[in-house]
């Protein structure tokens, strides 16, 4: 049996030529169409799941290592939370092109610093106490409407002119 990558395209591709035939029972499994933004989208979410159980791990072992006094914060593997965003960002490629992808990277040069910046990628909330939160979202609502304002001044602007 063949299962190289190449073959597995042809054959998605073979089902994916198939028309569309909306019926009440499928038609044999190599005469459907395959609906394969569906197919990979499903993938999309277990491992966005798989990614979210890796977060929590990580952040709590970081957070654990940081009560050890040692001036920094740690944990294993970093390189499977790496993996996973990959592998999901193939998918979002595959399905949508680059417009959805958002690379993390471990960055080894930083030393100590590395499990930070790593977690930083992906959330700096997590770390941040309940008052840096609120005033991160002040922050952030202030930008907002800095932005919003000029949108609707830019739309005045033209319905004037």
């Amino acid at each position: 049996m063949d299962n190289s990558n190449l073959k597995i395209v042809s054959r998605l591709l073979e089902l994916a030529k198939n028309p569309i035939d909306y019926s009440v029972f499928p038609k044999e499994y190599k005469e459907e169409n395959i609906f394969l933004a569906n197919v990979l989208n499903d993938s999309v979410k277990k491992l966005e799941w798989e990614f979210a159980e890796c977060f929590k791990r990580i952040v709590g072992n970081y957070k654990e290592s940081l009560s050890l006094n040692k001036g920094f914060g740690w944990f294993h593997r970093p390189e499977e939370i790496v993996w996973i965003r990959m592998q999901i960002n193939q998918l979002l490629y595959a399905i949508y092109g680059e417009r959805f992808v958002h690379e993390i990277k471990f960055n080894k040069e930083l030393g100590d610093e590395a499990y930070l910046d790593l977690i930083n990628q992906i959330d700096r909330t997590v770390l941040m106490t309940p008052e840096e939160v609120e005033k991160l979202n002040e922050e952030i609502g202030r930008l907002s409407k800095e932005i919003l304002d000029e949108i609707l001044q830019e739309e005045a602007a033209k319905n004037q002119s």
